[in-house]
């Protein structure tokens, strides 16, 4: 079972660099496609956890929440013109 899980592991890992050296831009704009969002999804949740509790350090949240949103809403217009 460990040698089907390594070889199913060098597979995809293959399979990544193919499309790394065929297509980096393509790759660069989706793995920050995925971040931003992660990264939007992850702040915005944070702070309005930390406004229900009313907590005044709540508002500084937005500092990251709101840029990652943006930057994730322009990547994906980005990508769908591509």
């Amino acid at each position: 079972m460990p040698a089907l899980l390594l070889i199913v592991a060098v597979v995809i890992c293959i399979a990544i660099l193919v499309k790394v050296a065929t297509d980096p831009i393509g790759v660069l704009v989706t793995v920050a496609t995925v971040g931003s969002f992660l990264i939007a999804v992850g702040f915005w949740i944070v702070f309005f956890v930390a406004f229900n509790q009313d907590e005044s350090g709540a508002w500084g949240y937005l500092v990251f929440a709101i840029p990652a949103s943006v930057a994730w809403i322009f990547l994906v217009r980005y990508r769908n013109r591509r």
